[in-house]
């Protein structure tokens, strides 16, 4: 299994865990470069509400979920040495701001 089979499943496994605690999230984005065995990631949301509806606090307690998975599937730090971002937005600002391109709203 090559890294991006594994990060989809990391995706798929926080995606459940969070929807078990009522959040949704409506895409996640990964980009990973092997040569600096780092790794930035993109968390959409459905709406702002609901983006806003979130404390710095419980943002970073959904990074910090998300990390521990990576471990847990042994990705981190054997393949992935550092999270270079962790960044939160949601569909409905991609849609305005960006015309629904995901990859300008990772830019």
């Amino acid at each position: 299994m090559n890294i991006s089979d594994k990060l989809e499943g990391v995706k798929e496994k926080y995606k459940i865990m969070l929807l078990n605690s009522n959040i949704s999230i409506y895409k996640i984005i990964t980009y990973y470069v092997g040569d600096l065995k780092t790794c930035m990631v993109f968390v959409f949301f459905d709406s702002e509400k609901t983006l806003n509806s979130f404390s710095e606090q419980k943002l970073k307690e959904l990074e910090n979920i998300f990390i521990n998975l990576l471990q847990k599937e042994a990705l981190m730090p054997a393949i992935i040495d550092n999270i270079s971002g962790f960044y939160f937005d949601s569909d409905e600002n991609v849609q305005k701001k960006y015309n629904g391109n995901y990859f300008y709203a990772t830019l």
